[in-house]
């Protein structure tokens, strides 16, 4: 619960058959409670489920999902992403990809030092979108890309939360900042590239909020309501990186899958969103919360 709200994140975990039941003890105790319910990022099999039982849904953005045996460096789109790779390959960077519960403790251990080295700043961020701890114990079939340079030393890492039987979610991307240009798409695209072993057929990146509206606004014949929307975003990706985050992710070219914003009323709105600011860490907690109620984590990290 935030500032009243009682946010959950994503589609509910579990079999379909058993969602009603969980929706309906959820909104039961935001009702006994005084809570306002709301659902952050659901895809549309969730939407559906959450709007039988009266929840009003609207789209809030895109997540970027890469088709695993349909991905390639070849070809003018990819040429950005391609000369990045190739640079920090010749200049002697490489990646293992390893499980978490694979890596000896010790090992285990520096990668913990090093992602806390390359945090930028204290405010941790994504909470519908993160599991939120590394390293934890119950987390061991977690995928960690560990990026090291010439000479051996660590670099970048990456870790990714197993996405139902044959996914993985980007969870946390951490990075040296005094490391070459490109770091980054290297890891991304060597945890793409080892999919197959790993019996991986899609990748999450991340989630793009108001996704459409950056890609229409760059499409012939834009009306005026699009592009002054467009601005809009625009002046608030200064603050936020709305827009930054959006072409992180385009650049792999992936298949924009839609998720949705879950509420009782309009009325709601502003609170929701005040509440959804705090708990991603984007404006002050003020006076401590009681953790977030999340029924179900999101889309992409739910068994």
């Amino acid at each position: 619960m935030v500032r009243g709200v009682s946010l959950a994140a994503g589609d509910p975990i579990g079999v379909e058959a058993a969602w009603p039941e969980a929706i309906g003890v959820w909104l039961a105790d935001c009702a006994a409670h005084g809570w306002t319910p709301a659902v952050l990022g659901c895809g549309r099999t969730g939407g559906t489920a959450y709007r039988r039982h009266g929840l009003d849904v609207i789209e809030l953005g895109d997540e970027a999902v890469i088709d695993v045996d349909a991905f390639t460096l070849q070809g003018r789109p990819m040429r950005a992403v391609r000369q990045a790779v190739n640079r920090m390959r010749r200049a002697g960077y490489t990646c293992t990809v390893v499980r978490q519960k694979d890596l000896p403790p010790d090992e285990l251990a520096a990668v913990l030092r090093a992602a806390d080295q390359f945090r930028d700043g204290n405010v941790e961020r994504g909470f519908s979108m993160a599991l939120s701890r590394l390293g934890d114990p119950r987390d061991g079939d977690c995928l960690l890309v560990l990026a090291r340079d010439g000479e051996k030393h660590l670099r970048g890492v990456l870790q990714f939360v197993p996405w139902g039987a044959d996914g993985l979610s980007l969870d946390l991307m951490r990075g040296d900042r005094s490391a070459d240009n490109g770091l980054t798409e290297l890891m991304v695209v060597t945890a793409i590239e080892a999919g197959n072993e790993l019996g991986v057929r899609r990748v999450s990146l991340n989630f793009a909020v108001l996704r459409s509206v950056f890609a229409r606004a760059e499409e012939l014949g834009a009306g005026p309501v699009l592009r002054l929307w467009h601005r809009l975003l625009r002046l608030a990706s200064g603050l936020w990186q709305i827009e930054s985050l959006y072409r992180a992710n385009a650049k792999y070219l992936p298949t924009w899958q839609p998720r949705y914003l879950c509420f009782p009323t309009a009325r709601d709105l502003p609170r929701i969103a005040v509440a959804a600011l705090t708990a991603e860490a984007f404006l002050p907690s003020g006076r401590a919360s009681a953790p977030a109620m999340v029924v179900a984590p999101v889309t992409t990290v739910a068994a």
